[in-house]
């Protein structure tokens, strides 16, 4: 498909949060996401072609829940809820999404950010591959995600697995540091066609 124009990756408001969600559960992360915002922890952004909302993407910059990161990344911020409609997918807009929430960071005085993923979300794992993250080198971590009331507060946790992947950002003078634990660059299709190590129970 062809990658679309005209997108606008702004701050949501909270007016804007039921334009965004498409059901209650995903209206309740939206809300999470905000209360975070507003209580200083990051942002949530939206894309936006004219008045329709096509995707979003939450910059976490509290502290990590996971002790492997926060061991390994203390301090580096998280991307995270990256979410595009289904009828704009494959049109750029993931992309837009992610390139955005560099810039915010950047703006903010951060030079790496990090994100997990699911090993096995093979589509998620070549866009970020393509935008030059690079997996780091502590392997698989165990990881878990909440579901959410609509008021925002926590429905439950559900366990998984997420591979790690780190990104080093432009700094005022437009060079980037190789300041984060990631391994030596594999090829993409190498990283996409290999098997995650089970974790261990």
């Amino acid at each position: 498909m062809d990658v679309v124009t005209g997108v606008e990756v702004r701050p949501v408001r909270a007016n804007e949060l039921r334009l965004l969600a498409t059901d209650e559960v995903h209206f309740g992360l939206l809300r999470n996401r905000l209360n975070r915002r507003d209580a200083g922890h990051g942002e949530l952004l939206a894309a936006w072609i004219g008045d329709v909302a096509v995707g979003h993407i939450f910059i976490w910059t509290d502290v990590a829940e996971e002790p492997e990161i926060r061991d390994n990344l203390a301090g580096v911020p998280l991307v995270m809820n990256l979410w595009v409609r289904d009828q704009f997918r494959h049109r750029g807009i993931g992309t837009e999404l992610v390139r955005s929430a560099e810039k915010w960071l950047q703006e903010h005085g951060h030079r790496r950010v990090a994100l997990g993923v699911s090993p096995h979300n093979k589509e998620a794992v070549r866009l970020y591959l393509r935008l030059l993250y690079d997996p780091w080198r502590y392997g698989d971590i165990k990881t878990e995600y909440e579901e959410f009331h609509d008021d925002g507060t926590s429905a439950g946790r559900v366990f998984e697995v997420c591979a790690v992947y780190v990104k080093e950002l432009p700094g005022a003078d437009g060079e980037s540091e190789r300041l984060s634990p990631v391994r030596d660059r594999a090829p993409i299709q190498t990283i996409l066609t290999a098997d995650p190590e089970p974790s261990s129970s």
